[in-house]
């Protein structure tokens, strides 16, 4: 790459999302900066950007990974922490000059490698602060939001039995430029006057009223979309009469309001703007009344922060003494929570809507944040035209006092150090700290208590030891200057454990270290060996600065708790008792096995034990039995409806406590009970539910079902059917018991959709000739970072029993049968019709004859099921399988001492496995199966930060149809807890369903191929977020 003195600048690869398609510059725009600007560039390749890395070439630029060389390094979002450059100059939206907290790592990243950050958010006009922005793409966030905006008013008209031709919109990004996207706005416009004078449609709907907020960018991109469609404008102050009176209306109307239309001063109904923004709490908001409630559709584009009234709040629409027309909002601004209150999540460019919200259940809400990415060509023309002028100085590492105006304005960090303009952000970090926190802006004793927090992570074997208990001891000391919460526990395999702790001490960091030395020195203690624990502190970033849970505000001083037998009436409103032990964990452990644990007969007497809740009669109640990786997203929607009360059952202490916290409602319950050991008790526990979800091991929901079959309770599995289960279907049904088993991923949502477009090909007339179905729970592509390309979230020994099983599907009308030993032979390599760069492989899934009858196509001569795995899975596994690897009858030594150290992928990956990680005792001794899986366990599972992700496909006449899955894990769940999890939980609410219960329907052991159970199914599990998306092939 040259260097001299043209200068270069870096294009960098974007990472922040899959839709982000952006790019600084186009490749006209770089054709310049090479030929008229002199400027050598350096572009990443990248496989989504808008415009091709050839398109790049043949302007000029160079296409590399490494931009070391470069002295200016551009993006559009912000760079990927792990890949910034000491030294260099970056160009981003940082969003960190609010003092936004879940950026502030990347800040202090920037600082420490001595990085000059130049935000495109803060470059003005002549660099004056307050001058308007050059550089925004808010225009472009209406427009785009805007066109996605009349896609969802066509669907939930539809959603209330009105067809309109808004429903040949699609979202902006399905079109090839803004120009077609606009086109097809206007037609549909048009058509729908059109249909309108030939139909009448109900009040609430004539005319259809639009509502728009805000004077700005967003605003007017929005405005410049509803432009082409026919409308006339009102104004705010006619509106209600226009629509009571109706003379003469149009079948659209607009209306676009001001600050003055929406708040007024709290004691005499005036309005000014200045004192409003200096004193907003002496104003409240009017906007609903007079306005919001009277729109079909809002149209949101106003930035709010917590000091405003919000623009919709959630008791607006609960209030029941106003009538409403609003069924749709577009919340373009997207402010979690905020102005638009029940936006408690923002949505996604392909899901762009959440549906059915509202105490109606009839509101439907946008809140795509990255809308300005669904026009990607001309947001980028837009970008680069303004950033032209200023690439040669940057190209050639001129200094920060000798740039221009517009970029010395906007260089928030340089040499290590926040810009003088900028130093406002510490300050801002930490009130922001004590507002997250509940704590006054400004108080010693509130900066002290933020100091002395932080999360703990605490491995080993915790609870066989006593370890935990002598921990939480060291804690417990410190009362009332110190408090702790436990935010997670997990129990793994052998009663090992890791527990996420979260503690304050009000003395500061100096008080906190003190105890981390404590804590330290009992993890070395010789008598806690056994233990073989770990200890360590978390960055801040790891829970964005917020301490809620075990800050205490200003106010709840020494004497309060004195009178409170040491618990604080925050930490009381939070569940914790002294020392913080949860009530659920004190419930667990008063119903725990042993002499002191309550009879049969008294397990749900709720008057009988002072630790134990108290549950109306009128609740519903729910058992989850399990309290593992699915139980959490199943727990916390069965919990949103607070007239059920949910118990979460564990054999493992602390388990279910731990979920229950998690999800933090108090319609949770935690329950410490073995489901094999305590028969009694769970028959009890079983009677007294109106339902039960069983996320235990396959082998225990017979007995579970026997007892809900004998108490007249419905039971929900995630589990394949077993012929011990199959032979209760009878008995159930004579009972009137539903047993819906198969209620997961899959099994589970892959029979749903699949029998949903069978159904509907064969209402069609058409017959399905050849099916294929395959599913993959893997790691997203980014955290595929080992020889396996795979990671467990569940027992690596089941990964490696399953690769032993045998097939059997159709092929054009024969049956292929695969032997459990020839299985990794059988691989074949896999694409998504959507995602051919995804490189994968499927592997034949047990017996897929059998689907043709379940799923009524005997007309199919190929009928498949397979499993995916990332492509070179199978050949790796066949080197280890041959080599001997998975038997029990050889220790892992033997093995190892004939395997080749390299020359192979298999011999890589077991290098791999050892490196830093072998204990020859530990691993060596046990037979080969076991010591693998000891190591797979150890090195391949998903690390804090890491997703995965779910993915299904199914194909119909080799592809003439398709219905796909693609589902990525959060911060919260990771996607298989998620698909599993929510899938079961819908499972129950099918059975409570108030007007229409499943047994009034269908009773006896079933699966969810019945249409009365998977249409409902997969609309509730599309308003959670996970849709299939069918095609039909041109």
């Amino acid at each position: 790459m040259r260097a001299g003195t043209r200068g270069s600048v870096g294009i960098v690869r974007e990472a922040y999302s899959a839709w982000e398609r952006r790019a600084p510059f186009t490749p006209e725009q770089v054709q310049r900066l090479v030929n008229k600007y002199g400027v050598d560039v350096v572009v990443q390749p990248s496989g989504k950007r808008v415009f091709a890395d050839g398109e790049f070439e043949r302007a000029g630029a160079t296409l590399s990974d490494d931009l070391s060389g470069c002295a200016a390094i551009f993006g559009v979002k912000q760079a990927p922490i792990d890949t910034l450059l000491k030294d260099k100059t970056y160009l981003f939206f940082s969003h960190t000059i609010k003092g936004q907290l879940e950026n502030m790592e990347l800040l202090d990243k920037i600082l420490e490698k001595n990085i000059r950050l130049i935000d495109y958010e803060c470059i003005t006009k002549n660099g004056t602060a307050g001058a308007p922005r050059l550089v925004a793409f808010g225009q472009y966030a209406g427009m785009a939001g805007m066109i996605d905006a009349i896609r969802g008013v066509g669907q939930q008209l539809l959603h209330q039995g009105l067809s309109s031709p808004f429903l040949s919109v699609g979202s902006a990004y399905m079109y090839p430029s803004y120009e077609t996207a606009k086109c097809a706005v206007r037609d549909a416009g048009r058509a729908f006057t059109q249909q309108r004078a030939q139909q009448v449609w109900p009040d609430r709907f004539d005319p259809l009223v639009f509502l728009f907020t805000g004077r700005g960018n967003v605003n007017q991109g929005a405005r410049q979309v509803f432009y082409h469609v026919p409308h006339r404008m009102v104004p705010p102050e006619d509106l209600e009469r226009v629509l009571h009176e109706g003379k003469d209306l149009p079948p659209i109307i607009g209306c676009q309001v001001d600050l003055h239309h929406m708040v007024e001063r709290r004691t005499d109904g005036g309005f000014d703007r200045k004192e409003y923004y200096t004193a907003p709490e002496k104003y409240k908001s009017v906007f609903y009344e007079r306005l919001a409630r009277h729109a079909n559709v809002l149209v949101n584009g106003i930035y709010w922060d917590a000091r405003f009234p919000r623009v919709l709040a959630k008791r607006d629409l609960e209030r029941t003494d106003l009538d409403r027309r609003l069924h749709f909002v577009a919340d373009i601004s997207c402010d979690i929570g905020g102005g638009i209150e029940i936006l408690d999540r923002s949505t996604t460019i392909e899901d762009p809507f959440l549906v059915g919200l509202g105490p109606k259940n009839d509101l439907d809400v946008m809140g795509v944040d990255i809308l300005p990415s669904e026009l990607p060509r001309e947001a980028s023309q837009h970008f680069g035209d303004y950033l032209l002028p200023f690439v040669a100085e940057l190209a050639q590492g001129t200094p920060t006092a000798s740039l221009a105006a517009e970029l010395q304005g906007a260089c928030i960090a340089d040499q290590g150090e926040l810009r003088p303009r900028y130093t406002y952000i510490d300050q801002l970090r930490r009130e922001r700290l004590r507002e997250l926190n509940g704590l006054p802006l400004t108080d010693e004793r509130s900066s002290l208590q933020i100091e002395g927090s932080a999360v703990l992570r605490l491995s080993g074997h915790l609870f066989d030891t006593g370890l935990v208990n002598r921990m939480l001891d060291i804690v417990e000391a410190q009362s009332p200057h110190g408090r702790f919460h436990i935010v997670e526990c997990m129990v793994g395999s052998q009663c090992e454990s890791t527990m996420l702790l979260q503690l304050t001490m009000d003395g500061g960091r100096k008080q906190l270290d003190q105890v981390l030395t404590r804590m330290n020195t009992l993890v070395g203690d010789p008598e806690f060996a056994e233990a073989e624990a770990k200890l360590e502190e978390l960055p801040s970033s790891f829970c964005n600065g917020d301490f809620k849970a075990t800050i205490q505000p200003l106010g709840e001083c020494e004497d309060t708790q004195a009178d409170q037998g040491g618990a604080t009436p925050r930490a009381e409103t939070a569940g914790a008792l002294a020392g913080g032990r949860t009530l659920a964990m004190q419930r667990a452990l008063s119903l725990g096995p042993g002499p002191d644990a309550k009879d049969t007969a008294g397990f749900l007497d709720q008057g009988k034990d002072s630790s134990s809740k108290l549950i109306a009669p009128s609740l519903t109640k729910v058992a989850v039995l399990g309290a593992g990786m699915v139980a959490k997203p199943c727990a916390e929607l069965l919990s949103r409806d607070s007239s059920r009360h949910v118990f979460v059952v564990s054999a493992m202490p602390g388990e279910a406590e731990s979920l229950c916290a998690r999800v933090g409602r108090t319609n949770l319950e935690a329950v410490l009970l073995n489901a094999q050991e305590e028969d009694d008790r769970l028959a009890a526990l079983i009677k007294d539910c109106d339902a039960v979800i069983s996320l235990l091991p396959q082998t225990m929901h017979v007995p579970v079902a026997r007892h809900c079959i004998k108490a007249g309770t419905p039971l929900v599995t995630a589990s394949y059917v077993s012929p011990e289960m199959r032979s209760l279907h009878e008995e159930a049904k004579a009972k009137g018991v539903p047993i819906l088993c198969e209620m997961g991923l899959d099994p589970g949502m892959d029979h749903m959709s699949a029998q949903q477009v069978i159904d509907e090909m064969h209402e069609e007339g058409i017959e399905v000739k050849s099916f294929s179905s395959v599913c993959g729970g893997l790691p997203a592509p980014e955290a595929a970072d080992n020889p396996f390309g795979y990671k467990f979230s569940w027992s690596p020994r089941g990964v490696l029993m399953a690769m032993r099983n045998p097939a059997k599907y159709l092929k054009d009308g024969a049956v292929v049968q695969v032997r459990g030993e020839d299985l990794l032979t059988a691989a074949e390599p896999f694409r998504m019709y959507n995602l051919p760069s995804l490189a994968l492989e499927q592997l034949p899934n047990r017996d897929s004859t059998m689907y043709a009858e379940a799923y009524r196509i005997p007309e199919a001569a190929t009928c498949f099921r397979g499993t995916l795995r990332y492509e070179g899975f199978s050949a790796l596994m066949i080197e280890l399988v041959n080599a001997g690897f998975l038997r029990e009858d050889t220790s892992l030594a033997e093995i190892l001492a004939a395997f080749p150290k390299s020359g192979s992928p298999g011999a890589d990956a077991v290098q791999w496995l050892l490196d830093a990680n072998y204990d020859d005792k530990k691993h060596g001794a046990q037979p080969a199966m076991d010591g693998l899986c000891a190591l797979l366990e150890s090195k391949l599972a998903l690390k804090p930060g890491e997703r995965d992700m779910t993915v299904m496909q199914h194909s119909f006449n080799d592809g003439e149809r398709s219905s796909k899955l693609l589902v990525y894990g959060s911060k919260s769940d990771t996607a298989m807890a998620r698909t599993v999890g929510l899938t079961a939980a819908i499972g129950v609410e099918l059975m409570l369903d108030p007007v229409d219960p499943l047994a009034s329907r269908a009773t006896g052991v079933l699966v969810p191929t019945l249409k009365s159970i998977y249409k409902p199914a997969l609309d509730r599990l599309a308003s959670e977020g996970l849709v299939f998306h069918e095609s039909v092939r041109a």
